[in-house]
């Protein structure tokens, strides 16, 4: 776990501002560093590098103990908040 403690405070700086970017320019951003700090292991798997998954599919409360799953919530959710941002096409 070294590893990934480590890295934390490398990434720490670079999400900084990946995040003043996104808000400057007004960029969807998901912010999966911040969802996963609340997670067992911040949501990163036994070997400290790849993201914990199990059915990355299910989104149900004891799924969403795994950093795999949130990324792939959030993914969805963000595309949905985007797809809905645009106005609908007008019938042919």
């Amino acid at each position: 776990m070294r590893y990934l403690a480590d890295c934390g405070k490398d990434i720490a700086p670079y999400n900084a501002v990946i995040r003043g970017l996104a808000e400057r320019w007004e960029i969807p951003l998901i912010d999966v560093s911040a969802e996963l700090a609340g997670l067992p292991n911040g949501g990163v798997g036994l070997e400290g590098i790849h993201l914990s998954r199990v059915e990355s599919a299910v989104f149900e409360a004891p799924y969403l103990k795994h950093g795999m799953t949130v990324r792939n919530l959030l993914t969805l959710q963000a595309r949905d908040s985007v797809w809905r941002s645009f106005p609908p096409s007008p019938p042919p």
